[in-house]
């Protein structure tokens, strides 16, 4: 079987975006190819937060079309924030990915929900906590 990831601390095998094992086995190749792209761009990103999209081009070596299906899938997931200026497009780091919960719903179906660590702490005002 091929490894997903390279052995953490813990010496157990990680898996891109924070994907438990039982959730990534039931990916398919292309599926998986696309989270570990992701995981490329979210790790070329941890060090700066902020990249042009040919920054991140010449950074990852993923070609423009692979780039593209990477940050829509990371913006989908409210991971990155995409920006057009008048030079370039503009791609931010806004939080990392720590865990995935799977939940039962109502309906009987199980869903996969995204724990994610914002990068800058929202500030709240106490009465807006719950």
């Amino acid at each position: 079987m091929q490894t997903a990831g390279p052995p953490n601390a813990a010496g157990t095998e990680t898996f891109p975006l924070g994907f438990p094992a039982a959730r990534w086995l039931s990916f398919n190749a292309e599926e998986r190819e696309q989270f570990r792209q992701a995981q490329t761009i979210l790790d070329t990103l941890s060090g700066s937060s902020t990249l042009s999209v040919s920054g991140l081009v010449r950074a990852t070596g993923l070609a423009y079309e692979d780039l593209g299906a990477a940050l829509r899938l990371l913006e989908e997931l409210a991971l990155v924030s995409v920006e057009d200026n008048d030079t370039d497009i503009t791609v931010e780091l806004v939080a990392t990915p720590e865990d995935h919960i799977d939940v039962k719903f109502p309906d009987g179906c199980v869903r996969w929900l995204l724990v994610a660590r914002p990068i800058v702490e929202p500030q709240l005002d106490a009465t807006e906590l719950n």
